[in-house]
């Protein structure tokens, strides 16, 4: 008998550089954790309806990546990503780098932000398919990055598929 157990899973990295004023030059990336994206349910919901049931040609890939520095629990039922940040040079964009190799069972999404203000401890983000509102599609949380001006964070997401 086929059995088939198909999961949607994913992982994000995030890493943070240094800006360095007195050699007007980034320090190297440094790696702050890794672990496991939260699925949502409009997310699993959104992905079943551009697989099976939508008949026309689809909406837009969630590849549209947010912040915050929300530090509660992310949830399954959570519809948007509780104190996104807009302003500061960190508000939601489509990832820098969007990968998908034919053949594989994985994408990935790199997003990187340069910060045009400070922030105390961004931890937390998501992943959308549209860059205002939208459908939250997975949820994340991450150690806290205090960011200075001109401070980059990255996240790395990689979804895989079965």
């Amino acid at each position: 008998m086929f059995e088939n157990n198909v999961n949607i899973a994913g992982e994000w990295i995030s890493r943070v550089r240094r800006w360095n004023p007195q050699s007007d030059s980034y320090e190297p990336w440094i790696k702050l954790g890794e672990g496991k994206n939260l699925l949502t349910n409009g997310g699993r919901d959104y992905f079943h309806q551009q697989d099976y049931s939508t008949t026309t040609s689809g909406g837009r890939g969630c590849n549209f990546v947010a912040v915050s520095q929300d530090t509660t629990t992310p949830l399954a039922a959570d519809t948007t990503l509780a104190g996104e940040i807009t302003t500061g040079g960190l508000a939601r964009k489509v990832a820098d780098t969007i990968t998908h190799t034919a053949a594989t069972n994985t994408s990935q999404l790199i997003t990187t932000w340069t910060a045009t203000a400070s922030f105390s401890a961004v931890s937390k983000g998501g992943t959308f398919n549209a860059l205002g509102d939208g459908t939250l599609a997975h949820e994340f949380q991450f150690a806290p990055a205090a960011l200075n001006v001109n401070d980059q964070l990255q996240l790395t997401n990689t979804f895989t598929m079965g």
